[in-house]
């Protein structure tokens, strides 16, 4: 094989350039001992050592009456009550009046149904409380109700008048 003037040249310049890359992984030490990284590192190491112990952890402790304003009492009744029962439904049109009255059956909950409430109801819903579908039934179909404690009443949407009393210039 015969080789050019420019192929030797380009040859020549590949090995150099690996030689100073292979150059540029190696570690240099230098030559009077130590390197600085290393007497730096043993430096810190020197001071940390004469450093004055941390005090001892023993802070002193608040009074028990600002103890108890800060933490609030555990109330062990409030982590063992029942989470509102939750379920999946699916209805298909149904009357409201049955589907408002078919929702509360085997729950803790009371329904009342206006007289004038009509339509036909269809959702499919997972993973719900009984709020939650009243509320998604307001949004969606429109029927207002009000929720006093345990109980629910459907009632007719209808223009209300309230009375607001401001008392301030």
């Amino acid at each position: 094989m015969v080789y050019t003037k420019s192929m030797v040249a380009t040859k020549s310049m590949v090995v150099i350039v690996t030689l100073l890359l292979l150059g540029g992984c190696q570690t240099w030490k230098p030559v009077g001992g130590e390197s600085p990284r290393a007497s730096g590192i043993q430096q810190l190491e020197q001071e940390l050592a004469e450093m004055p112990a941390a005090p001892s952890a023993t802070l002193a402790q608040p009074p028990q009456d600002v103890m108890q304003a800060l933490l609030p009492p555990l109330s062990v009744q409030r982590l063992l009550e029942p989470t509102e029962q939750r379920f999946d439904i699916t209805v298909e049109n149904s009357a409201a009046r049955d589907f408002f009255m078919g929702l509360v059956q085997g729950t803790p909950y009371n329904m009342v149904v206006s007289a004038d409430i009509q339509g036909q109801i269809t959702l499919d819903l997972k993973n719900v409380t009984v709020g939650e579908v009243m509320n998604t039934v307001r949004q969606v179909y429109g029927y207002e109700y009000r929720r006093l404690g345990n109980l629910f009443q459907v009632i007719p949407a209808r223009l209300e008048t309230a009375i607001f009393q401001v008392n301030y210039l």
